[in-house]
């Protein structure tokens, strides 16, 4: 099939690639997340409900006794659980024990994909 206008030709293929250029670049995100995925395990000791962030104080060198502090971003995507029930950031609290998995985007925020809160009972 020749083309009549070379230029109408590279604008359908632009189009194609562009088209089809989220597809292969989310399903390479969903691999890279996979295997860049963290996970962190501590009380809580901050929760920013207007920024969409919580601060998880972990054990950083056991023989030192040293912690570190991980600030961690709560998204729309981000699933918490206590009693294994769905809870929002607003029901976290200081001193809650949790364990999130989290994933680290290009601009160096710690965006959690799941949080577990101990249950108390």
């Amino acid at each position: 099939m020749k083309c009549l206008k070379p230029a109408f030709c590279l604008f359908i293929v632009a189009g194609l690639l562009i088209a089809n250029s989220p597809v292969a670049f989310s399903q390479e995100q969903q691999e890279e997340a996979v295997l860049n995925t963290k996970e962190v395990s501590g009380q809580i000791s901050a929760v920013d409900t207007a920024a969409s962030t919580l601060t998880v104080k972990q054990i950083g060198d056991a023989a030192t006794q040293t912690y570190e502090d991980i600030i961690i971003s709560v998204k729309d995507i981000t699933m918490i659980e206590k009693n294994y029930e769905k809870i929002d950031i607003a029901a976290l609290a200081a001193g809650d024990e949790v364990t999130a998995e989290y994933t680290t985007d290009v601009e160096g925020n710690n965006v959690a994909s799941y949080i577990w809160v101990k249950s108390n009972e």
